[in-house]
């Protein structure tokens, strides 16, 4: 596969802003941003970089956050675009709204041992929420407040949450029983 210069990478029409690995299939998916046609697609390619191939197309979409249930083929996915969070298997199929009328949606992650999908949002009120799998369920506000720019957002394999703060610099621990933030790396 060819490596790009940065201004040969100017000249591409798309922009990648969420990526996500699954490990059972070794396969990349990302967020493919065509800005010319107002369209956001998900793309999957395995790791040598030799089959790219299209998941979905999201009209008029912007997908901001990108996450697996690599145990379900599920993929759940951020669309700021559309304000909505949706969920479609790896191959394409099964297309679904799970919750809609979201603003400024940026970063989504899931507990794959308790079905529930975590998102951040930013705004006037950024924070971070959460509902179910199956959606259209009551959403549950995480954290409210205290919060600047939450975008990177991960669950590791336990269930406990790590939030990153782009303003300050931090990727933070998440306890939500007291609801504090701990820091646990600081980049220069």
């Amino acid at each position: 596969m060819p490596c790009f210069t940065s201004s040969e990478l100017l000249t591409l029409n798309w922009i990648t802003q969420a990526l996500t690995f699954d490990p059972l299939t070794q396969t990349f998916y990302f967020s493919d941003w065509e800005w010319m046609q107002a369209s956001s697609m998900i793309r999957s390619v395995n790791k040598l970089g030799t089959t790219i191939s299209l998941v979905v197309d999201v009209f008029r979409g912007n997908i901001t956050g990108l996450t697996i249930d690599a145990k379900r083929g599920l993929l759940f996915f951020a669309d700021a675009g559309n304000n909505k969070i949706c969920s479609v298997h790896t191959d394409g199929l099964n297309l679904q709204t799970l919750y809609a009328d979201l603003p400024d949606l940026r970063s989504i992650a899931v507990d794959t041992n308790t079905f529930e999908i975590y998102w951040t949002t930013w705004g006037s009120q950024p924070g971070i929420y959460k509902g179910h799998y199956q959606g259209n369920t009551l959403i549950s506000t995480v954290v409210a407040g205290g919060l600047k720019q939450p975008d990177g957002l991960a669950m590791d394999s336990l269930g406990n949450p790590y939030q990153a703060q782009i303003v300050k610099n931090l990727i933070l621990t998440l306890t939500f029983i007291e609801r504090q933030f701990c820091p646990i790396v600081y980049l220069n």
